[in-house]
């Protein structure tokens, strides 16, 4: 049992980085990694502070020696295309896309399904397939801007699209832009996350990326690492067993920490 997509109370989770210390201990992790957002250049209320980095950095640290004999931590960064590079050194880096700039205005991919609606209305007219098109082109240049080690949720614009209302994940425009990413990142030197959030947060969207996704990433990169997304104790773990289980069916045979990857 491992997760590396942590979030505390330094960004926009819950508990303490001690409290998830010692839950994924009472759980039986191996390894924890911690992913606090990046600070951004605008306004937003869910990431960490700027001048509030070096504490965070300085206290997973503390947590790695203080529970050196129970679970192996590490301190990373879950690194937005627009974020902030404050030049300190970690673990290991998630390149994620959350917002988008057009035109000067900057709108959030996945903060509400109203604000992501009304910044398609906005920027857009309306167009879903074209705000899609600027997603994941952003997504195909993460590695570029952030020389992540892992992509982060790869298709999270699909959050809030449950009954398909929003868009039809079928439709050759949706998967045209995709796999565009996908082939832009397949040579770069990062893996990609099976992320489970969208269960603990009950969007009933399955996970990121798509079961389809999944199988065309997997084409030319054979190496997945299963996240949680956790932003409480409670969902460290949540479906990464089940998860494990898919890329298992799906042909997988080779479990490896984090650090024997990158």
């Amino acid at each position: 049992m491992r997760n590396y997509h942590t979030h505390t109370t330094y960004c926009d989770g819950y508990n303490t980085a001690e409290e998830m210390v010692q839950r994924a201990i009472e759980l039986g992790f191996d390894e924890l990694g911690f992913s606090a957002h990046s600070p951004l250049p605008f306004e937003n209320d869910y990431a960490v502070k700027h001048d509030e980095l070096c504490a965070y950095c300085d206290e997973i640290n503390a947590l790695k020696c203080k529970y050196v004999d129970k679970i192996k931590i590490y301190c990373g960064l879950e690194l937005d295309y627009y974020g902030i590079d404050c030049g300190l050194k970690f673990d290991y880096i998630i390149g994620s896309v959350h917002h988008l700039i057009k035109n000067g205005v900057e709108m959030s991919v996945d903060l509400s399904k109203e604000s992501q609606i009304k910044g398609v209305e906005r920027l857009y007219d309306g167009d879903y397939y074209a705000f899609i098109d600027d997603y994941f082109d952003l997504v195909s240049k993460i590695y570029d801007k952030t020389k992540c080690n892992i992509i982060g949720h790869f298709d999270i614009i699909k959050k809030f699209n449950k009954d398909g209302d929003l868009f039809n994940e079928s439709d050759k425009r949706y998967i045209r832009s995709a796999r565009k990413a996908i082939d832009a990142l397949k040579h770069k030197p990062c893996i990609y996350e099976v992320n489970t959030g969208a269960v603990s947060r009950g969007y009933g969207v399955g996970y990121y990326p798509s079961d389809y996704f999944l199988r065309e990433i997997a084409k030319d990169k054979p190496l997945f690492v299963v996240n949680s997304d956790a932003h409480k104790m409670q969902n460290l773990s949540t479906d990464i067993e089940n998860a494990t289980k898919a890329l298992e069916k799906a042909g997988y045979k080779t479990v490896k920490k984090l650090m024997e990857i990158l």
